[in-house]
């Protein structure tokens, strides 16, 4: 529970300061309520490194195209279905 205060916390944070938040956390979209949130959410379903700098195109993408509020998830392609 600590954890999803916590969560709901930066959430609030960053919201009006970010137009982007990037995370590799899956558990977010059933933790917290992320309705009526202007904040962007990229969720990363891995938290590797070269992994995600194989992925950084598809990234930078996701973050350029988002619209404010929505929720977009990257597999990386062993992932992807």
């Amino acid at each position: 529970m600590e954890n999803q205060a916590f969560r709901a916390h930066l959430l609030l944070l960053l919201g009006g300061r970010f137009d982007v938040f990037a995370f590799a956390d899956k558990n977010l979209r059933y933790q917290q309520n992320l309705a009526d949130r202007s904040i962007a959410i990229i969720e990363l379903r891995t938290n590797r490194w070269p992994v995600l700098k194989a992925l950084e195109a598809g990234i930078v993408a996701a973050a350029n195209t988002i619209r404010p509020g929505s929720y977009t998830v990257i597999n990386p392609p062993q992932l992807s279905a």
